[in-house]
């Protein structure tokens, strides 16, 4: 009995070929790079520049200072102090140019989120900054009480949005 050779040898050819393609592993270590990074922070009382080695392969972007708030808590429903004033946080993302909104000790998360929406209504999350052409007084429904009050909103110093009505109603957004 005679053996055809040629398609045996055509598959050992396929096989060296594809082995080959995928070329050889590189077992060497990846290149290490210690990057540098300034950070200045900037409080109402000092200024502090540090200049550390990282041994990260990425930059740091540094934070912008700090609105007068104890904790920066990002979880909903976390325990806040802004202003000296207690406060909860509702609503944490980024749009109208802020990524937290706040309800004071008397203040429920939903109006809160509904003075939001008062001051937001006539803009676009994405391009308009609320601070911009915020509204003086502002009117908001409570879904708990079922009415609707009027809130007075300024922005302070430090960019903090406070808008204060109703009953006794506290909400920030910065």
């Amino acid at each position: 009995m005679k053996f055809d050779r040629l398609p045996l040898a055509a598959s050992a050819a396929l096989a060296a070929l594809a082995l080959t393609a995928c070329g050889p592993i590189d077992t060497r270590d990846p290149a290490t790079h210690t990057v540098t990074s300034s950070v200045t922070m900037t409080t109402a009382t000092s200024t502090t520049a540090a200049t550390q080695p990282s041994p990260t392969t990425s930059a740091r972007t540094p934070k912008p200072a700090a609105p007068p708030i104890t904790e920066l808590q990002t979880d909903i429903g976390g325990k806040i102090t802004v202003n000296g004033e207690p406060a909860v946080v509702c609503v944490f993302g980024d749009g109208f140019g802020i990524n937290t909104v706040a309800a004071g000790a008397n203040t429920s998360c939903e109006f809160a989120t509904a003075t939001l929406n008062a001051a937001t209504s006539s803009l676009n999350a994405t391009y308009d900054n609320v601070r911009d052409i915020l509204p003086a007084t502002v009117t908001a429904h409570s879904p708990v009480t079922g009415q609707d009050y009027r809130m007075q909103c300024a922005v302070d110093q430090d960019k903090v949005i406070t808008c204060r009505g109703g009953d006794n109603a506290a909400v920030f957004m910065y």
